[in-house]
């Protein structure tokens, strides 16, 4: 009898759980929230509502849904750390999760991730950005705030190369999407489940003959030296930072470095370009206002003695855009109304 109740139980948890992603899925919903004492949220053009029809949840139905989306490892990494980052897939979705406590009970927080890489053209960014990704070394940093795009970007950008005979590493915390393989081989390394951490999979990646190397995020002072340390022995890294607008994102990686003058030569010879981006509210979507930095030797040489103020004024290459001409370019295509009212908020 035990038996039965706990079999009834677990399906009636699935299909709450199939109920939720099927109503999220119909709708188009961008992101999907579980937090008990609440009914399931869906999020809709940046706004979340209620999934219609479906009950209040309890404790127990989100440590019991949270429980069937995590592998082993991850369920001991939560009862560790209290949450746990991953990414998993369903038949015609894949999610991005965060699993994580409050008031004594579990939440979830999960976003819908395009099944297909969108290209360059269709993610509305400037044409040019994959011709970075074919430098010999050196290191690309994608910034911008939680929710900019950076992750789409960067698979976009990758995907761009993988016809060109590379192999490419990535160590990812969660692995968003799957790049394919085309023409080479691509590595996708998750942590918690290919490889302990970051520090871990960065250490161990010279030894594993990369000739790409994408690094999820700099964190703190360690990955930033060793992005710039795989940058200057042969490598192209690819990594973001959270920071906005260009000249932030530089200023945060030099901050990192900043025990040692050395260190900031070293990032301002080596650095490739500084993509920032901000995804703006424009006609029926969201849009991505970018800032590219690209290299040379006048930004080098104001980099190296800390006039970071100045950069804008040797922006000058074909490949360099600020953010008022990205705005200017939305407004011209008629994705914005008057791009100076939106350069205000930023």
């Amino acid at each position: 009898m035990q038996l039965n109740i706990e079999t009834e139980t677990k399906l009636e948890e699935r299909r709450l759980i199939d109920e939720i992603f099927r109503i999220a899925e119909e709708n188009s919903a961008s992101d999907i929230q579980l937090t008990a004492g609440a009914k399931p949220h869906i999020r809709i053009k940046e706004t979340f509502i209620e999934a219609g029809g479906l009950p209040v949840l309890t404790s127990i139905d989100t440590e019991d849904i949270a429980f069937s989306l995590v592998t082993d490892v991850q369920k001991e990494k939560l009862k560790k750390c209290l949450q746990v980052d991953f990414s998993f897939g369903r038949k015609n979705a894949r999610y991005r999760a965060n699993i994580y406590h409050q008031r004594s009970s579990i939440s979830i927080s999960m976003r819908r991730l395009k099944s297909e890489i969108p290209t360059i053209k269709q993610l509305h960014l400037p044409e040019f950005l994959p011709d970075f990704m074919r430098k010999k070394a050196g290191i690309i940093i994608v910034s911008g705030p939680t929710g900019s795009g950076k992750s789409t970007t960067i698979a976009s950008m990758l995907k761009t190369v993988v016809f060109d005979g590379v192999h490419v590493i990535t160590i990812e915390d969660p692995i968003e999407y799957l790049i394919p393989h085309g023409n080479s081989v691509v590595d996708q390394r998750e942590v918690g489940t290919d490889v302990l951490s970051f520090d871990d999979g960065m250490k161990a990646v010279v030894r594993e003959n990369p000739d790409i190397i994408f690094i999820g995020e700099i964190r703190d002072p360690e990955s930033a030296k060793i992005v710039l340390s795989l940058a200057t022995t042969g490598h192209l890294v690819v990594t973001t930072i959270h920071a906005f607008p260009a000249i932030e994102a530089i200023d945060r990686m030099l901050s990192f470095l900043s025990d040692k003058e050395w260190n900031r030569k070293l990032f301002a010879m080596s650095f490739i370009a500084v993509i920032s981006q901000m995804l703006v509210n424009g006609r029926g979507n969201m849009y991505p206002a970018v800032e590219v930095i690209e290299h040379s030797k006048s930004i080098q040489q104001v980099i190296i003695e800390g006039r970071l103020n100045e950069i804008t004024n040797y922006m000058n290459s074909q490949r360099c855009l600020k953010i008022e001409d990205s705005l200017r370019r939305m407004q011209n295509e008629g994705y914005i109304d008057d791009y100076r009212a939106v350069l205000d908020i930023f």
